[in-house]
């Protein structure tokens, strides 16, 4: 267009600029984009008409990894339009459950049936207010989680005063995830999910974006609570499908992520998963998600290293961070504050270091995790505490570490809660848990019984990682009570497990510990 096509045409000037920016983001064409958006932001008359090119902007700026500056490129914006947040400093436990209470008392007068008719926001300004609180929120939890519950309430007293959007269901479902991180109220929780599906229902939305945020979080962060695990793998799957139709890149490459994971902590076929990350590390890529896309490359290192691979899978990285390696990836993400790729790495070490049995190296790697998610983090994160209390319950028995019975004994409390949420996906590993406290404590008759029942309800509930898990702790408890036969008959069935899940490092870890016996 000619340099004064802004003054005689300026709408149709700014759309067209907008629609081609919008056009690069999808295509992953970073650089050509902030050529249209410059445009935008140079030409534009207020700050209204320049939103939606930094939302395009803000959101390839955390493609990139560019969390903490996209977070304050959004908290600026967000000043810019009236709402502004306290710093970390003066964010205390007090003024959170103050927020929290503010907006559960208004979402208390809202049910299933009239959820389906709110009022619809109007107002432009408030419509754009919540659509970047509820972008920053996915930031949030991986850089500045303090802020989440503040920004949810917030979300919950604009919608309640100006109406709702689409975005408000993501507002509401990151007011759930408080519910059950913070409250650790899981019914109320996952009540409330529920119904920020139902408020897209009845909005009729035709906000991709908005929805697949929503069906994003809720397959990984709410589903699990009360439905089997492997019945997330479709939601998930659904939800790629339609955010690669519409161009949505950033959630397209995070389901990816959650989908290999899913599945391999629910116990599905390891080749097939690893056939499938293979794919999903060439799309995010390809689509230049840079956080994606380490974050796949490590969770295929973990899958490479359980089947016995010799292949390298860092050489994938392809420059996208200044790392070569594990150890150079570790110190790139403790420089830059990368909690999420702290936590993969903490949290593949401590259960590689754990499954080869190198216990107190796996106690190690806990306590990091513990340290980088928090005491709230655990309780939207099942695998993290459930590994920390066997560790625990190994260590309190090897070391007659007082401390680490009652670490464990903390822990094996959450899921003694967490089973009357869902016997499917927690039943297994409470039995397990409750199978090493009594070994620990020299109840062996109450530990055998619970690792028989630990055994059945894994095999029961389609876990078959967890039931080569529990025979191998299994076997390990009649060794070190002399019965050698029923050590070896378990090892045995342990390697069966791990040979049908496809983890044949394991298989020959046991082959080795089996001969030994």
């Amino acid at each position: 267009l000619p340099e004064e096509a802004w003054e005689s045409h300026y709408d149709l000037s700014l759309n067209l600029f907008e629609s081609a920016g919008i056009a690069c983001c999808g295509l992953a064409h970073a650089e050509k984009m902030k050529v249209f958006l410059s445009e935008i932001f140079r030409h534009a008359n207020c700050l209204g008409d320049k939103l939606n090119g930094y939302y395009m902007l803000i959101r390839t700026m955390a493609s990139f990894g560019s969390l903490d500056a996209a977070t304050d490129k959004v908290m600026s914006i967000l000043t810019q339009l009236g709402e502004e947040f306290p710093d970390p400093s003066d964010i205390t436990p007090i003024l959170i459950q103050k927020e929290l209470a503010s907006a559960g008392k208004i979402l208390q007068s809202i049910s299933k049936e009239n959820i389906l008719s709110v009022p619809r926001m109007t107002d432009t300004s408030k419509i754009w207010t919540v659509k970047f609180l509820t972008m920053i929120i996915i930031y949030l939890y991986q850089c500045r989680p303090m802020y989440l519950p503040l920004v949810a309430a917030r979300v919950i007293k604009i919608s309640d005063s100006y109406g709702y959007t689409s975005d408000s269901a993501f507002g509401l479902i990151a007011f759930a995830h408080a519910e059950i991180r913070l409250c650790r109220d899981i019914d109320n929780g996952y009540r409330l999910a529920k119904m920020a599906l139902l408020l897209l229902e009845g909005l009729n939305t035709i906000s991709i974006d908005a929805r697949t945020r929503v069906n994003f979080w809720f397959a990984t962060a709410f589903a699990f609570w009360k439905e089997p695990l492997r019945a997330n793998v479709v939601l998930i799957r659904e939800n790629i499908e339609e955010c690669l139709k519409a161009g949505i890149n950033d959630h397209a490459a995070m389901s990816s992520l959650a989908l290999c994971r899913t599945r391999l902590f629910a116990g599905e076929d390891i080749s097939s998963i690893e056939k499938d990350h293979t794919l999903s590390i060439s799309m995010a890529e390809r689509l230049r998600q840079v956080n994606a896309h380490v974050a796949l490359i490590l969770s295929h290192g973990l899958i490479l290293k359980l089947i016995g691979s010799d292949k390298d899978p860092f050489e994938a990285l392809n420059q996208a961070i200044p790392a070569k390696n594990e150890n150079e990836i570790l110190h790139f993400a403790l420089s830059k504050g990368k909690k999420g790729m702290l936590h993969i790495l903490c949290q593949h070490q401590m259960l590689l270091n754990f499954w080869f049995n190198r216990y107190e190296a796996a106690a190690e790697m806990a306590s990091k995790l513990e340290g980088i998610v928090g005491k709230h983090g655990y309780t939207m994160n099942v695998i993290d505490p459930f590994y920390k209390g066997l560790i625990s319950f190994k260590l309190a028995r090897l070391l007659k570490d007082e401390e680490k019975m009652l670490a464990g004994e903390s822990v094996l409390g959450m899921f003694q809660v967490w089973v009357n949420a869902s016997t499917w996906n927690f039943e297994n590993k409470k039995l397990l848990l409750e199978a090493e406290r009594h070994f620990s404590r020299g109840e062996m008759k109450e530990a055998e019984e619970k690792f028989t029942a630990s055994i059945e309800s894994a095999r029961k509930h389609r876990f078959v990682n967890e039931e080569g898990l529990a025979n191998d702790l299994f076997s390990s408890f009649y060794r070190t009570n002399g019965n050698i036969e029923k050590a070896k008959r378990h090892n045995l069935d342990a390697q069966a497990c791990y040979k049908k899940w496809g983890a044949y490092a394991l298989v020959q870890h046991l082959k080795e510990t089996g001969n030994s016996i």
